[in-house]
């Protein structure tokens, strides 16, 4: 019986990019605890999990799975996102930026530098859609 999946070069590209964004919010998150006011989230669901690593009986569960995976990619990038946000706006008062934190880190200076260039860095020109927050118990007022 056929086997279908995702050409292996785009399963260790996506692999690669989900270590990658893991990283930068896993270490910005707990950058973010050592400061006087931790920052709560939940943390999106991994891209993986939703199935761009296996193999499927017919190219529709692969086409679906794929799909899934893409838009956790999307939220665990908003995530990124927001920490990076977090740091512009707090990076003086704190002592530091995003970048020179990640710098330490083992993901790559590259990839690093093309992050910061791209959209997902730019907090001026591009309209972003929010955050669900709960009005009641929300402590993020100021970080908006």
């Amino acid at each position: 019986m056929r086997k279908y999946s995702l050409h292996p070069d785009l399963i260790g590209r996506w692999t690669q990019l989900e270590y990658s964004l893991d990283q930068l919010a896993t270490t910005l998150r707990a950058t973010t605890d050592k400061t006087a006011e931790p920052l709560y989230v939940t943390w999106p669901r991994a891209p993986h999990t939703f199935g761009y690593l296996h193999e499927y009986l017919t190219d529709k569960e692969v086409r679906s799975n794929a799909k899934c995976s893409h838009n956790a990619f999307i939220n665990l990038l908003s995530l990124c996102s927001f920490f990076m946000a977090y740091f512009s706006k707090h990076g003086v008062r704190l002592g530091n930026k995003w970048e020179s934190i990640m710098q330490e880190s083992s993901v790559h200076r590259s990839w690093l530098l093309n992050l910061a260039l791209s959209s997902v860095n730019d907090f001026n020109s591009v309209q972003r859609v929010g955050a669900l927050m709960d009005p009641y118990v929300s402590r993020w007022s100021d970080h908006i």
